[in-house]
């Protein structure tokens, strides 16, 4: 997942994928240290996605496959 609401496949990193609606998801809020544009532009968009990887392994959300928890 991504900021533009886009999904990514844990295999091969694609945004084309289908996904199932899960009734039992929640959406959950979580406090991010800021962070500026100049900082976040400077990565690639494979880095960005690895960031944000590891903040969400880091809350326990997802494994170390990067697949939810």
């Amino acid at each position: 997942y991504d900021f533009n609401n886009r999904v990514y496949c844990p295999a091969c990193g694609s945004h084309e994928v289908t996904t199932s609606t899960d009734p039992n998801s929640a959406i959950e809020r979580m406090d991010l240290p800021i962070a500026t544009h100049h900082g976040w532009d400077a990565h690639t968009e494979p880095e960005q996605r690895h960031l944000v990887t590891q903040a969400l392994q880091r809350r326990g959300w997802l494994d170390e496959t990067g697949r939810a928890a």
